[in-house]
């Protein structure tokens, strides 16, 4: 009988898995390669020329600053006028989203969103094809895009920051210049993966899914089996500096992120769900062990590369031992972020 209440927790365990990757959110720049919009940095459109300027930093005051600092690119005294096309404004998850990050941006900077009224340039919010928009003010009316799947707070204000003139932190030229780790040795860099690495696979042909195929939780699991490659990549490549890295599965934790699961119809398992999870997950004290086992314990010291799991070296997906392909990875990412 024991037997059989286990096998069931584990399949409702995976079941939750599945829900909690169902609604996750993904990132501008995964939404777009999945509906395939092609952009600057995977969110950016340029205007004619821009893209050139940008390149020609030294003249134009572009990313190495991350903020470009012509006076005619920003917005006066802080003040952003902006409106909601019909697009936007029939689908309440979009002006959810808009509404929350521009009260966080009024809550917490001195940038003021306003609704328009006569101001020639100004912000049009629309429902277009992704998450994107331009990088300062381009005069006259000029779109921020919060396409399907983009309707989160953190999109918005990220998409909002573009407009206000700003790029990427990876765009920073001096990017390198402040990273720390070597100096520090003996240090450690510690990846936070997860078993679904066991379920993850990689197409290297259709790595974001512009081909079709994309389901949340194959992405979900593609990411963790990602970053066990990551870790086992970069061990190489800090072979010697005193360095080294760790990947981990920390357990399946009892905490809020439960309550995504048992949205809509699901709602009538929450009872037998959380029942199970309280006697078949770790609290969070007990899902931070191995985490800061692999920070801080004197017996993890110098095991690089390794994949770990209570507090142990465990064997990772198959995959990530693929030497071939963790470079493979490694040099596609690079690209992907114009490192």
């Amino acid at each position: 009988m024991k037997g059989y209440f286990l096998a069931l927790g584990f399949i409702l365990l995976q079941w939750g898995l599945s829900a909690i990757a169902d609604t996750s959110s993904e990132t501008e720049v995964e939404i777009n390669a999945r509906k395939n919009v092609n952009l600057w940095e995977g969110d950016i459109k340029l205007l004619p020329g821009q893209r050139a300027q940008i390149e020609r930093t030294s003249d134009f005051g572009g990313p190495q600053n991350l903020v470009l600092n012509h006076s005619h690119i920003l917005w006066p005294n802080g003040v952003v006028p902006y409106i909601l096309d019909s697009s936007a404004s029939d689908h309440p998850a979009t002006v959810k989203a808009i509404n929350e990050a521009i009260e966080e941006f009024h809550n917490k900077t001195c940038i003021t969103l306003v609704p328009r009224t006569n101001e020639a340039n100004y912000v049009r919010f629309i429902k277009g094809r992704g998450c994107w928009s331009y990088v300062g003010r381009i005069h006259g009316s000029q779109n921020v895009s919060i396409g399907e799947g983009c309707e989160h707070k953190g999109i918005v204000l990220h998409e909002i920051f573009h407009v206000l003139g700003r790029f990427h932190e990876h765009s920073r030229p001096d990017r390198d210049k402040y990273n720390r780790i070597k100096e520090s040795a003996p240090s450690r860099i510690v990846t936070v993966s997860s078993s679904a690495n066991y379920r993850g696979s990689l197409d290297f042909d259709n790595m974001m899914w512009a081909n079709g195929g994309y389901s949340a939780l194959g992405s979900y699991t593609r990411s963790k089996l990602a970053n066990v490659m990551f870790s086992r990549e970069l061990a190489k490549r800090l072979e010697g500096t005193g360095v080294s890295t760790y990947s981990l599965h920390p357990g399946v934790i009892n905490t809020e992120l439960a309550r995504h699961i048992v949205a809509g119809w699901k709602i009538i398992f929450a009872p037998l769900l959380y029942t199970l999870m309280w006697f078949l997950t770790k609290t969070p004290k007990q899902g931070a062990q191995t985490t800061l086992h692999c920070a801080v314990s004197d017996e993890a010291e110098g095991i690089t590369g390794k994949y770990w799991s209570n507090c142990a070296v465990k064997k990772p997906n198959k995959l990530a031992l693929i030497d071939e392909d963790c470079t493979k990875l490694w040099e596609y990412s690079t690209e992907q972020v114009k490192l």
